[in-house]
């Protein structure tokens, strides 16, 4: 026998309850009803009180059995209808040259030379980085560690202009239950 066989309705109503306890009462409470519908009485005139059976203990047993599955399938998603999170970077970096306004190696020179008035030296004016920003969350080639804040939105209170995350039916963000995962006392 459960922990729960023969609980009056009144006394379950009482308990803390997880799932399992919820639906045994749900279906204590649909009893109880019946009960009184079809004037089921005691010897004092009462109607009676539903109890739980060994019966009851194993359809809600099964029936929180079937939810899990259904929940932990592996072909069901649910989609975020909004999200704020914490971004953290790993990684930053360019793929090719990047063109801006530097101290550049060749200036030209305002007396001539044999180079063709080139010469190398430090100026300002129009250049080109030759190499790619490289930064990494432990160091990398530039800035020493990278530190970074921000967050990602998703859903449609998206506070960024035109975003894609906007998309309300989507297939690019998932949420998975997982069965293990479940604290057992909110099964029970």
């Amino acid at each position: 026998m459960g922990k729960y066989v023969n609980m009056k309705l009144s006394d379950l109503r009482k308990q803390e309850r997880g799932l399992f306890g919820n639906l045994l009462l749900a279906k204590l409470e649909a009893q109880l009803i019946l009960h009184q519908n079809q004037n089921y009485i005691d010897e004092n005139e009462n109607i009676v009180e539903p109890i739980v059976t060994e019966y009851f203990e194993k359809e809600v047993e099964l029936t929180v059995d079937a939810f899990i599955i259904f929940l932990t399938n592996e072909k069901i998603h649910w989609t975020i209808a909004e999200l704020k999170a914490s971004v953290e970077l790993e990684k930053l970096f360019t793929t090719g040259n990047l063109g801006i306004k530097t101290l550049v190696k060749n200036v030209k020179s305002p007396t001539p030379t044999s180079y063709g008035g080139v010469i190398n030296g430090q100026g300002t004016g129009a250049g080109e980085v030759v190499e790619r920003l490289d930064m990494k969350k432990d160091g990398g080639s530039h800035g020493g560690s990278m530190r970074a804040v921000g967050h990602a939105y998703v859903g449609e209170n998206d506070i960024v202009p035109d975003s894609d995350t906007r998309e309300i039916k989507n297939n690019f963000t998932k949420v998975k239950l997982y069965k293990d995962k479940i604290p057992k006392e909110l099964l029970k």
